[in-house]
């Protein structure tokens, strides 16, 4: 049994820890002259005001939004520098067009703003006034000044007046929606070669299916053979890093006699799963509960981690390995000793 713990771990660890200190990405910045310079770019929260850039020679340097006019990832994010209430900060392009659309996190707090050729900064808030009601009580009402904002950027498309009229929050969806349709409005192309959205895989909700296959073994040494169907909900707004995770499997048991009469039993497993992806892998755990028919050690669920790491095969398919320890419940899911483990193989088909 620690024979085996051990080799597995030592097989499924290394996928888990690669990638951890991948802080640079292949990058660039524009400077102030509109040069580009290519290079690597630490990894940026869109709430940093340095951009720490490492250089063809190694060097890493630290720009202020003052010191350079942008910069961005070869296949990502762009990073702009403006001027926000006399301080200067690097925003986050969510839309590049005729009409631009950036993000800034404020704290906690999500800021968007807008300009174009014309019309400098903007930036689109919810405003709320009061109002005297029937009673005579103050009562606090939505201004309409977020929308004349975006009918005013959005003047020469004015099909789009009826859906920012029905804006009353402000997210990343519904912004790059209006932004996105205005911008193709105005190049007159169902695809717009000079607007450029950016995020849309952070908005979104997605799907991922996994059929897998593999075994379960007891600490009591009896082993099972399981298959079965895994699903993955995609989290939004959470950088495709963090999945709810729920199945239906089958285990097969090899000596009924062991532990069960029965020939087999059905488990259930609901997870909340982190990932870490990477242009080749995606290395992952998860923690959670794992309903079972079977009843073993008198517990009927057992609080279940999960180790392992996706494979890049195509596109939308990666090639899945999973390893699940259970445990028998101290308290709730408070975690007592092991109970079983598992070791899954499968493909993952992301919708």
């Amino acid at each position: 049994m620690r024979k085996f713990c051990v080799i597995v771990m030592a097989f499924v660890l290394p996928f888990s820890v690669l990638g951890q200190n991948k802080n640079l990405k292949d990058g660039y910045i524009i400077t102030l002259s509109q040069d580009t310079i290519f290079g690597k770019v630490h990894k940026q929260n869109s709430d940093k005001i340095i951009c720490k850039f490492q250089n063809s020679e190694g060097k890493v340097i630290d720009y202020q939004p003052n010191d350079i006019f942008a910069f961005g990832y070869t296949k990502g994010k762009i990073y702009a520098s403006k001027r926000l209430n006399e301080k200067d900060f690097f925003v986050e392009y969510l839309v590049k067009g005729n009409l631009n659309l950036y993000h800034f996190k404020d704290g906690k707090n999500d800021r968007y703003f807008v300009d174009n050729q014309l019309d400098s900064l903007a930036e689109i808030r919810l405003v709320y006034e009061t109002i005297q009601g029937t009673s005579g009580m103050n009562l606090w009402k939505l201004s309409n000044q977020h929308i004349e904002l975006l009918n005013k950027f959005t003047a020469e498309a004015p099909s789009l007046k009826h859906k920012i009229s029905k804006i009353n929050h402000l997210e990343d969806e519904n912004l790059i929606e209006i932004v996105e349709k205005y911008n193709k409005i105005i190049c007159g192309q169902k695809k717009c070669k000079c607007c450029e959205v950016f995020k849309t895989d952070i908005y979104k909700y997605g799907f991922e299916i996994n059929p897998i296959f593999g075994f379960n073994a007891f600490v009591t040494k009896d082993l099972t053979f399981t298959g079965g169907l895994i699903a993955y909900y995609r989290l939004p707004k959470c950088d495709n890093k963090l999945f709810v995770k729920a199945g239906l499997l089958y285990s097969k048991i090899t000596q009924p006699q062991l532990i069960t009469k029965q020939n087999g039993f059905i488990q259930f497993p609901v997870q909340i799963e982190a990932r870490y992806p990477t242009k080749y892998f995606r290395p992952k755990v998860a923690i959670g509960l794992n309903l079972t028919s079977l009843k073993y050690f008198h517990q009927f669920y057992h609080t279940m981690f999960s180790f392992g790491a996706d494979i890049n095969i195509t596109k939308k398919i990666y090639f899945s390995l999973n390893y699940d320890l259970n445990f028998e419940p101290l308290f709730l899911i408070l975690p007592l000793r092991v109970s079983s483990h598992s070791l899954l193989f499968g493909a993952n088909f992301v919708f």
